[in-house]
């Protein structure tokens, strides 16, 4: 199915023919600071991109859009209203001189030992978790840094896309410590319909290995009704409110029209992208660890708490980690408070201050290999920065 406008990509919806090549393109768009609004406008005849050269259709590629965007005049207006929320971005009655790459996903934390308040789950940063990705060695952007489940928007609901990530890109997978079945985990809200199976078609699909599961009984659930399959379990995750200076409210129309509203979403413009960054931020039970004092972490079963590993469901083969919330704050922090010249020493004597993860995974199934683990140097993406940012706001 060859793809050229947003009417393509309606109609791809429409028919479940999407397929992870063709994107949106933003081309007009208003950001009003006083009013914490970004609103998206579309329209059907609207031009797409394409990831690359080897897809059909005569849009431009994603690797286009961005290196004519990096270069374009409206980014320092763009990212004082987001950043400094000063002034106001309008481009709605006409289209923007060179189209935005949009893209949604999630920040995750582990609730492990977490306190429901009054104010709500109080989460304590040294038990929090949080797990990452790092990027693929050959990957076209950001090669080799650490990055969380995001991905370039294909249809007009923000939320639904952000979490689709996560379940796409994160396949949570482990045993409970009592020894039941090992099972997958897919941390999505109830609303999204047919998550289960098409977890498991995924993993088929991308030639996803999991090591406690046998690959005959992925293609035996896959088959059956998303009610039967008892192979993965959803876990809803709660949405973390940061103070409204802190978040935003995107509404996305379709010739005019809402086609979907989006509360407490952390907006990051990525200059180097050619990418404005949508994220959500949530946190779920993923460890099954309540009641330790400490993250339970038995080397013996390879597990943390119930989890064992984190495959990577796009089977890029990204390692995953799993670091405290508190050790990922102060490790931010150290790093920035370092000119060039401290940073060049770091980096040659960085055995001597290494950041201390949880655990470490293997690239492809995620398998954890180690735990207690220091590593010398976590490069992050933009919205890896931005998420340690805002941390210590979300606990």
């Amino acid at each position: 199915l060859v793809m050229n406008t947003v009417e393509d990509l309606l109609l791809a919806e429409r028919t479940q023919n999407l397929n992870d090549k063709y994107f949106l393109l933003c081309w007009r768009l208003s950001v009003e600071p006083k009013k914490s609004l970004i609103t998206l406008r579309f329209q059907v005849k609207d031009q797409i991109c394409k990831l690359d050269n080897s897809i059909p259709g005569d849009v431009p590629t994603v690797k286009e859009v961005r290196d004519n965007c990096q270069t374009a005049v409206f980014w320092e207006r763009l990212e004082k209203a987001i950043t400094e929320r000063e002034g106001k971005f309008l481009a709605l009655d006409r289209v923007l001189p060179v189209p935005l790459l949009i893209s949604g996903g999630i920040f995750i934390l582990d609730s492990v030992g977490g306190q429901i308040t009054a104010e709500g789950m109080r989460l304590p940063a040294t038990r929090t978790l949080v797990p990452l990705l790092e990027k693929d060695p050959a990957s076209k952007t950001d090669a080799g840094r650490l990055t969380t489940p995001a991905g370039r928007m294909d249809i007009l609901d923000l939320r639904q896309v952000c979490y689709m990530e996560l379940c796409e890109e994160m396949i949570f997978y482990g045993v409970s410590p009592e020894g039941h079945q090992p099972k997958i985990y897919a941390v999505v809200p109830f609303e999204l319909k047919d998550v289960k199976r098409r977890t498991l078609l995924r993993l088929l699909e991308k030639n996803v290995t999991i090591p406690v599961i046998n690959q005959e009984r992925i293609e035996k659930e896959s088959k059956l009704p998303e009610r039967d399959i008892s192979l993965v379990e959803i876990i809803p995750p709660s949405d973390i409110s940061l103070p409204r200076e802190h978040c935003w409210r995107v509404e996305i129309y379709l010739n005019g029209y809402c086609q979907s509203v989006c509360e407490n979403v952390i907006v990051i413009p990525d200059r180097r992208n050619g990418t404005l960054e949508f994220r959500l931020a949530c946190y779920a039970d993923i460890t099954g660890n309540p009641s330790a004092e400490a993250p339970f972490c038995n080397k013996g079963n390879k597990q943390v708490g119930r989890l064992m590993g984190i495959a990577d469901g796009d089977g890029f083969s990204r390692r995953p980690f799993l670091i405290s919330a508190k050790e990922f704050c102060r490790y931010y922090q150290r790093m920035q408070a370092r000119n060039q010249d401290e940073l060049l020493k770091y980096l040659m004597e960085s055995q001597h201050d290494a950041v201390e993860l949880v655990a470490a995974g293997a690239p492809g199934n995620g398998r954890f290999e180690s735990f207690g683990s220091k590593l010398p140097v976590l490069p992050l993406t933009t919205s890896v920065s931005e998420l340690a940012k805002l941390l210590p706001l979300m606990l």
